[in-house]
Parts: C-alpha cells; sequence; structure tokens
C-alpha cells in the first residue's frame, strides 16, 4: 500500500466515521489524529502489508503511527503463508507483526461509567516474553484460556493453558493444559454457557502417517480432503476433564 494510497484511506475512513457518528469529532491540535479523536469511543485499525511490517514501507509508517490504534494483518495469517505444506509452518512474518505493536501480552480494558479504558497487561501470572493469544475469558471471570507460543514447557508450538482466578481475585499462573496440548498449534479456546463443553481448534493431523501399506493417488487425495487432515480442525471435550 503507497503512502498516497493510505492517506486517502485515512480520509475515507475519517469521513465514513464522522457520518455515521452522533455529534460527530472535530479534529484539534490537541486532537490531532483519528486515534486520538475516537480514544475513549473505540480503536481505529489499520490491515498492514507485509511491507508496512517489516517497516520497508517508510512513507506510510508516520501514518500509521498517528491514526491507528490497533492492527490487523492484511494476508500474511492466510493458510498459504501460514501453512505452505504438509507439516511446514512460517510463522516469520506473523511474528514480525507481533513485533511491529509496542507488545503482545494479553491485556484487559475495564468497562467504567460506559467507556472502556486504557487497557492494561495482565500480570506475568499469564504473559510472558513470548507470546499469548486467542484468549477466552469466562463469563464470571474465573478463569482465562488462552494459547502460549513454544514456552519451554510446551510441546512445539501454540499449547493451551488455563489460569484460575485465585481466592485474593488475582489470576493464578497459567498451567499448561497437557491434557488436551499437542506438538501442533491449538487454540481458540471457547466454553459453552453452561459450562459443559470446551471446543477449539487444532492443526494436530489424524491420519495415522506414515501409512503403512501403499496406497492409490485417489485415496490419498481423499484423506487429505476428509477432517483430521491436520488443516485447523475443530475439537471437542468435557469441560470437565480440565477440573
Amino acid at each position: 500500500m503507497k503512502k498516497k494510497d493510505l492517506s486517502s484511506i485515512v480520509l475515507l475512513v475519517f469521513s465514513v466515521i464522522i457520518s455515521s457518528c452522533s455529534g460527530g469529532k472535530k479534529i484539534t491540535s490537541e486532537n490531532s489524529s483519528l486515534r486520538d479523536a475516537f480514544k475513549n469511543d473505540f480503536l481505529i485499525g489499520a490491515a498492514l502489508s507485509a511491507d508496512q511490517i517489516e517497516e520497508k514501507d517508510a512513507g506510510s509508517a508516520p501514518l500509521i503511527a498517528k491514526h491507528f490504534s490497533a492492527a490487523t494483518p492484511e494476508n500474511i495469517m492466510k493458510s498459504e503463508v501460514i501453512h505452505p505444506g504438509w507439516d511446514q509452518y512460517n510463522f516469520d512474518l506473523a511474528d514480525k507483526l507481533v513485533a511491529y505493536g509496542k507488545n503482545h501480552d494479553i491485556k484487559i480494558s475495564r468497562y467504567v461509567n460506559g467507556k472502556y479504558q486504557e487497557p492494561e497487561s495482565l500480570s506475568d501470572s499469564i504473559n510472558s516474553k513470548g507470546y499469548e493469544f486467542n484468549a477466552f475469558v469466562d463469563p464470571d471471570e474465573q478463569f482465562i484460556l488462552y494459547t502460549a507460543y513454544r514456552r519451554p514447557e510446551g510441546q512445539g508450538s501454540g499449547d493451551l493453558y488455563i489460569s484460575r482466578k485465585t481466592a485474593s481475585g488475582e489470576w493464578g499462573a497459567g498451567v499448561n493444559l497437557k491434557v488436551l496440548s499437542s506438538p501442533y498449534m491449538d487454540y481458540c479456546p471457547f466454553v459453552t454457557a453452561d459450562k459443559k463443553y470446551l471446543y477449539f481448534t487444532s492443526d494436530r493431523p489424524q491420519m495415522g502417517l506414515p501409512f503403512t501399506a501403499a496406497k492409490k493417488a485417489k485415496d490419498i487425495s481423499a484423506i487429505l480432503g476428509s477432517a483430521g487432515n491436520g488443516f485447523d480442525d475443530i475439537y471437542v471435550l468435557p469441560f470437565s476433564a480440565l477440573q
């Protein structure tokens, strides 16, 4: 994305926001950017290209820093980039996206008097020098489920962890859920409202590789196109298994 194009997008986004928000917002000397003008209302996000994440696009860098308070990848998190081949993973650009931000911790933003407050990083009982993401917070705030990437005690990729609220109201140390983690990426945990079931996504294959007998090409193709092929399947188990 060129600087000229990004400038046009900034102006377009600003025009849409102004027209859709009651009362409107005025940009002043004290409030001179989109992120400042709407900091008490919502985040202003941008989809960043690989060049912008790697800071090769010097023209757009100051515009991104000035106007946007949230970032998402443009294409670099798509499956063909992250998972280019069987049992092949490339997180280089994803890692650079994380490094692009000021930090990559799981945060909490408290809702006070009708407004979300400035996000606060959770303690090191959950966060680390590595990557924590895909947090699921119990509606009763008794536990947090999240993925931590490549921790020393992990099984090789992204492992699922749980942190429980202590009697003092603090979050306890995150515990690796080895009962369901695998050497592959396990992420996006979700617990049903009745707390009976835990759903999560995993790249783990269920095809019994290597094959113990020769197979025809059509049979291999059918296996690769079926559930359990290692391309992001959804799994479920009783939540009680974690108790």
